[in-house]
């Protein structure tokens, strides 16, 4: 039970980094700015 916790958060805290990293390369990439021309 205790080590498919861990795996369960391990994917979870893995997935919300890529995620988060992802964003910031898509926002520093180009919507910031079209949203700034706005």
């Amino acid at each position: 039970m205790s080590s498919l916790r861990y795996l369960l958060v391990g994917v979870i805290f893995t997935v919300a980094i890529a995620v988060v990293g992802y964003f910031t390369i898509i926002t520093e990439g180009g919507p910031v700015k079209k949203e700034e021309n706005l």
